[in-house]
């Protein structure tokens, strides 16, 4: 059986790299005693595949992942049973079996949607994002394992909306591509703005939070729950 679950990371654990949020997930499915169904050959492995890595320092309620247990089991008795003994600050929002035969999450996650708050680049910071959006070109300059590399990433933004305004800050929501290799950052977005705005990113301290991811599917945007 197939199983997807949503799951959460709050501020407490937000710092934790992906590879330790992992560690901890298979801990607590072992602890919960879920049958967890295991890869064969000399070095057998848990059968989770999580989706694309959620940026270190980043809070979340649209993390997911995907599950094979050994036999048929209630997908909410995994849900509790799990957070029962997850540690404090991740949790699963909701679990449900999918069809064994769809491809993996990373192959159909097409789009990642984020929230950020941060300072005014602008006073009128929804005719700065038209602007900021009308650019043919944003070259950023991306770290790599190579070094630095110039990287454009004008079509990876679909789209910016100012959601809430206080005194100095902003809310705003926006949606990144979020596929194979093509996986946009929202710090990396949030620096060519603040470049664009010609304003310091250093001074800035945005907060960031992702949402929800999206699959294209029947020719409508739904979220991995939806499958």
């Amino acid at each position: 059986m197939r199983i997807i679950a949503k799951f959460s990371i709050d501020d407490r654990v937000k710092y934790i790299s992906h590879l330790d949020t992992m560690r901890a997930i298979h801990r607590g499915m072992a602890r919960a005693n879920i049958p967890i169904e295991f890869s064969g050959g000399f070095n057998p492995h848990p059968k989770i595949a999580f989706a694309f890595a959620l940026p270190v320092g980043t809070t979340s309620t649209g993390e997911y992942m995907d599950i094979e247990v050994k036999h048929p089991m209630d997908p909410s008795a995994l849900k509790e049973r799990v957070n029962s003994v997850l540690p404090k600050g991740i949790q699963i929002l909701a679990a449900r079996e999918i069809d064994e035969a769809l491809p993996s999450l990373t192959s159909m996650i097409e789009r990642a949607e984020y929230r950020v708050n941060i300072p005014y680049l602008t006073d009128d910071m929804d005719d700065f994002f038209q602007k900021f959006l009308n650019q043919k070109n944003i070259i950023i300059d991306k770290k790599t394992k190579k070094g630095i590399r110039k990287m454009d990433i004008r079509e990876m933004i679909f789209s910016l909306e100012v959601i809430k305004k206080w005194e100095s800050r902003i809310e705003f929501k926006t949606q990144l591509m979020c596929a194979g290799q093509s996986n946009l950052n929202p710090e990396l977005l949030v620096r060519a703005m603040a470049e664009f705005a010609n304003i310091d990113y250093a001074q800035h301290l945005p907060k960031f939070h992702r949402d929800e991811m999206y699959i294209y599917r029947n020719n409508r945007w739904i979220t991995p729950l939806e499958l």
